[in-house]
């Protein structure tokens, strides 16, 4: 699978795991940016924050948004999905 492939399938995968959380009082899947830094996914459940960067190419990309992210939200885990962090098809197993 290409990576363009695998970036849309982890895409999809991160909104309908989302979706089937959903509470219609709280949405649990955001985006956060500080106006100069961006998270692309900001994932919660309970008590559970999970910051998520989907990143591609050949070069590790900036995550400078989760250095940015975490020291605010000091409970937020942070993953990094792609070229420099999980490889999509691992993260892809898991249920």
């Amino acid at each position: 699978m290409s990576v363009d492939a695998l970036m849309l399938v982890t895409n999809i995968k991160i909104r309908v795991w989302a979706c089937k959380l959903h509470s219609s009082r709280h949405p649990l899947i955001h985006y956060w940016n500080n106006g100069q830094k961006e998270v692309d996914y900001v994932l919660h459940q309970g008590q559970s924050l999970q910051a998520i960067e989907v990143k591609s190419g050949i070069n590790p990309g900036n995550v400078s948004g989760l250095t940015a992210f975490t020291p605010q939200f000091v409970k937020a885990q942070p993953l990094v999905l792609g070229t420099g962090g999980m490889p999509f098809e691992l993260w892809l197993q898991q249920p």
